[in-house]
């Protein structure tokens, strides 16, 4: 079994903090800010599988919002996004 533990976008600038294989896939795919561990396997060819798995289940921000019951705006300003104000 594999699976990335936690991933999560992070600050713009904090660059990826990531483990070797995960780390090539975002920056292969040009993600430029985020904070990734894997738990459980370091066969490099399972960590590769596993990084894409949790790619394939991350939300967009609009259907986080609708979910919500907010508008994408509002979400963006909760999680602090430079140019957003606080409501």
């Amino acid at each position: 079994e594999w699976s990335i533990g936690d991933g999560r976008a992070a600050v713009p600038g904090t660059g990826i903090i990531a483990g070797g294989p995960m780390r090539a896939v975002f920056e292969t795919l040009g993600i430029n800010d985020i904070v990734a561990k894997s738990q459980g396997t370091a066969n490099p060819y399972n960590m590769v599988r596993a990084t894409f798995d949790a790619l394939k289940r991350v939300d967009s921000p609009r259907s986080v919002a609708s979910r919500r019951g907010l508008k994408v705006s509002e979400l963006q300003a909760r999680r602090g996004e430079p140019g957003v104000r606080k409501p």
